[in-house]
C-alpha cells in the first residue's frame, strides 16, 4: 500500500506549491493586509467550504463528519500559515 502512495504524496507536494505560489501573488497584490489574515481568510472562504463538501460527500460515516472536517482543514491552514510566515521574513 505504501508503495502505491508515491504518486499521491508527489501530486501533494505540487498541489502545495501552487497554493503558496498564489498566496505569495496576492499577499503582494494587496499589501495592506498581513499575508496572516489574508492566508486565514483565504482558507476559511475557499479551503474550508471544498474540503467540507468532500467530506460530506465522499462516504464518510456521519459520526466522523465533524472530526475528519477539522482534521483536513486544520493542516490546510497549518500549511497556509507556514507559507505566511517564510512570506514575511523576506
Amino acid at each position: 500500500m505504501q508503495a502505491k502512495m508515491g504518486p499521491y504524496y508527489g501530486l501533494q507536494i505540487v498541489v502545495t506549491l501552487l497554493t503558496s505560489y498564489v498566496l505569495a501573488h496576492l499577499v503582494l497584490a494587496v499589501p495592506e493586509i498581513s499575508a496572516y489574515k489574508l492566508a486565514f481568510w483565504l482558507w476559511l472562504g475557499f479551503v474550508v467550504p471544498t474540503q467540507v463538501s468532500a467530506v460530506i460527500f465522499g462516504g464518510v460515516d456521519p459520526k466522523w463528519i465533524s472530526r475528519r472536517i477539522g482534521i483536513m482543514a486544520s493542516g490546510s491552514l497549518a500549511c497556509l500559515l507556514t507559507a505566511a510566515l517564510i512570506f514575511t521574513w523576506f
